[in-house]
């Protein structure tokens, strides 16, 4: 068996939140990826855990200010938390090749090639 047959029903890791293990069934049943390239899934779903959390946390304070110990306002420590799994995420759909939306995902074309230049070679493999 060829190593990246297995990949097609690679199970989620089980410590997922529902957010994180919807982005997973997408993003696994979409597409095709090399175990190194799994690590980078697994973390955006973690990611996407995680922000929602966050979410949940800023609905509830009601408000995205907080006061620093001279009274000021500045930015409360969730919302800038929120913003920067935000661009990790970002830079994580990134590193695989995902432009937009986590909903409406695609490759980007040169990503896409050498997904068809792999299929293509594991089929002349398995066919000899």
């Amino acid at each position: 068996m060829n190593p990246d047959d297995a990949l097609d029903a690679y199970p989620p890791p089980r410590d997922l939140g529902d957010s994180g293990r919807g982005l997973w069934a997408h993003l696994t049943e979409a597409y095709s990826w090399r175990y190194d390239e799994l690590v980078m899934v697994e973390r955006a779903c973690r990611l996407v855990d995680v922000i929602n959390r966050r979410e949940r946390e800023v609905a509830e304070l009601g408000t995205l200010e907080a006061t620093d110990h001279r009274g000021a306002p500045v930015d409360h420590p969730v919302a800038a938390g929120l913003a920067r799994d935000l661009n990790a995420l970002r830079l994580v759909m990134a590193s695989l090749g995902i432009a937009g939306s986590t909903s409406t995902s695609t490759r980007t074309s040169s990503q896409a090639r050498s997904v068809a230049a792999r299929s293509a070679a594991n089929t002349r493999w398995r066919t000899g």
